[in-house]
């Protein structure tokens, strides 16, 4: 129910998507099924086993490189310094 609930407030406040991007888990499967009958839409369902371990892997390196700027002085030097760790991610 929780993971139904979830699904309705992400699209009520984004554009209903075409295909959605999950883990095998059970529950998120069963929300955009109902989710498709009652609003007579075709969202399809993209699973990948491991797509939790991705983005865990991939918040384990942020967390690598923000561990030394965890003691910020000011704010103006935590926003320099956090605005080049982004440029240099993405």
């Amino acid at each position: 129910m929780s993971a139904q609930s979830f699904l309705i407030k992400a699209i009520g406040n984004n554009v209903r998507p075409r295909v959605i991007n999950i883990d095998k888990s059970g529950s998120n499967t069963a929300a955009i099924t109902v989710y498709n009958k009652r609003s007579f839409s075709k969202i399809r369902i993209r699973q990948c086993k491991y797509l939790n371990n991705v983005v865990e892997q991939d918040d384990r390196f942020i967390k690598w490189r923000i561990q030394n700027g965890l003691g910020f002085k000011s704010f103006e030097s935590a926003k320099r310094t956090l605005g080049g760790i982004e440029v240099v991610i993405c």
